[in-house]
């Protein structure tokens, strides 16, 4: 039988390039659908077929969906707060309104666990309760619900996927803090704010064969994926990975709070950004850790690269970029 069509949104991004690329290897059919406002990378022509349209305008959708099997729904907005109502949520109910006479088999919707608005010492799972805080919060959560309920409603599997900081090789995808983080490790001016931070991370490459795996099992429910790892551990990953002693500076959190606020006026003054926010603070010192309950049972997986391998994957990939110093 000839495999149907997989459709990606949301394919230019980190997890989006890194899926095409990983459909394309397996000699699938991939049609994305994109606003073409990102420059698609050389090795897609001729093997992508390119869908222009946008997720705030549901006239431009069912071209997209048509004769699509599966469906790998991961764009998202973040940046622009006018946006993220509009793409996350309305433009969600879009999409899935159009694909409902698409005679989709299998739906994953990619969202976060910044979705469950979390942050308290211990670890946490799918099961934890909690509530989305900011704009982008709020609008991933609707997203995921309204995904949820079109499952319930046309019987399709629905799985919705929540990475937490997902790292890797950015192309042209704005503005890279985890490559600035690296930059700090390498230069010697990365400090530990505080002690018994966790560094919630997964590799890109992890979080493409989770969304497979839900894909090829028809998996439905919600799937935290991650690889959490004490702080120390992981910045002495990315250390030996860069070539450099590992960092042991720690700042007490109330005073790198006070910083950060400082910093923060004053960049705002000089409309430049700065190297310490308060949500670098909070990223910094947090003591969640986050865990899935299901997806080793559900999905079988694991993270297979991990952070260690994937950190040297990243560094060599900035390195031959010419965004990091060689070793």
């Amino acid at each position: 039988m000839t495999q149907r069509r997989v459709l990606v949104t949301g394919a230019t991004g980190l997890v989006g390039r890194a899926l095409v690329a990983s459909l394309l290897d397996d000699g699938r059919a991939v049609r994305i659908l994109t606003r073409g406002s990102r420059a698609l990378p050389p090795a897609w022509a001729g093997r992508v077929e390119v869908c222009h349209g946008d997720l705030i305008r549901p006239d431009t959708l069912a071209a997209a969906v048509d004769g699509c099997g599966s469906l790998y729904h991961l764009a998202g907005e973040l940046r622009d707060e006018a946006r993220v109502q509009a793409v996350n949520a309305d433009g969600t109910r879009h999409l899935l309104d159009a694909a409902r006479q698409a005679g989709l088999s299998h739906v994953v919707h990619m969202s976060s666990v910044g979705v469950m608005g979390i942050d308290r010492p211990g670890p946490v799972d799918e099961h934890t309760e909690g509530t989305p805080h900011t704009a982008y919060e709020r609008s991933k959560r609707e997203g995921e619900r309204l995904a949820q309920a079109w499952g319930a409603a046309t019987g399709v599997p629905v799985a919705v996927l929540r990475p937490t900081i997902v790292f890797g090789v950015r192309d042209g995808d704005g503005p890279d803090s985890f490559l600035a983080l690296l930059r700090a490790i390498a230069s010697g001016r990365f400090l530990f704010v505080g002690r018994n931070a966790v560094a919630n991370y997964v590799y890109v490459d992890d979080v493409v064969a989770a969304a497979r795996a839900a894909a090829a099992r028809g998996a439905s429910g919600t799937l935290i994926v991650a690889d959490p790892a004490p702080l120390t551990g992981f910045v002495a990953a990315a250390a030996e990975a860069l070539g450099v002693p590992p960092p042991r500076r720690v700042l007490p959190r109330p005073l790198a709070s006070v910083i950060a606020v400082g910093l923060e006026a004053l960049g705002a003054i000089a409309g430049r950004p700065v190297p310490l926010t308060r949500a670098r603070v909070r990223a910094l010192s947090t003591r969640t850790a986050f865990r899935s309950a299901r997806i080793d049972a559900v999905l079988g997986w694991r993270p297979a690269v991990g952070y260690r391998e994937g950190l040297r994957r990243t560094v060599d990939g900035y390195r031959r970029a010419g965004q990091l110093p060689p070793s």
